[in-house]
């Protein structure tokens, strides 16, 4: 076992390969920019986008406004491996004392939306994570917030999107149940500022 590879990963295309560190620290970024007309680009474009997270109670639209916020890139042109931890960057806003930034990244193909990994993080903990604030409300926060470890394949010809949502996301949506919960809040993106860095593995060798 001492002469075995350090490690050994599997990616959910179900291909192994050998590695001495994971997840590997030389690897190309990626960066994506959330833009007001709902799509992901390289360039970032000043705007805003607002959704309320009504700490997963069902309220019709009409009387709250919509619940998530969608961005899609366009098609890939090839695959894309991402290896390890992928970030999100920006300025956020909440309307109420107690609130949280879920976001879901998920794979677009013709057969729906493939969520693949999640983060979170409590926007009363951003300066301080022992200690949170007991209200947040109205204040514009810088926030850096890192995706689980992954090991996954985006395939040629779909799309990357990226769901900014509460608790609980409907209509068939992917959607995390993570904590902390948020007390009912009106959050707020500030997209010039906004980016989703993708880590991308192009050295691999498998078995």
């Amino acid at each position: 076992i001492l002469d075995a590879p350090r490690v050994q990963v599997k990616d959910d295309d179900r291909r192994w390969r050998h590695e001495k560190e994971w997840p590997p620290r030389q690897v190309k970024k990626l960066t994506l920019h959330p833009r007001p007309d709902g799509t992901l680009g390289e360039t970032a474009l000043a705007g805003s986008a607002s959704y309320q997270d009504t700490n997963g109670v069902e309220l019709p639209a009409a009387l709250l406004g919509p619940d998530r916020v969608v961005f899609v890139s366009e098609p890939l042109e090839r695959d894309l491996h991402l290896s390890g931890m992928p970030r999100f960057e920006g300025d956020v806003t909440a309307s109420g004392d107690r609130a949280s930034l879920i976001l879901t990244l998920a794979e677009r193909t013709a057969a729906g939306d493939r969520a693949i990994n999640y983060a979170a993080i409590s926007l009363n903990h951003v300066r301080d994570l022992a200690s949170g604030d007991l209200s947040v409300a109205g204040r514009t926060q810088r926030v850096g917030v890192n995706f689980f470890p992954q090991e996954d394949v985006i395939h040629a010809g779909s799309r990357i999107v990226l769901i900014a949502a509460g608790n609980v996301v409907t209509g068939g949506q992917p959607g995390p149940s993570l904590r902390p919960l948020s007390s009912g809040s009106e959050i707020t993106l500030a997209l010039g500022t906004a980016k989703l860095i993708l880590p991308l593995d192009k050295t691999l060798v498998y078995e």
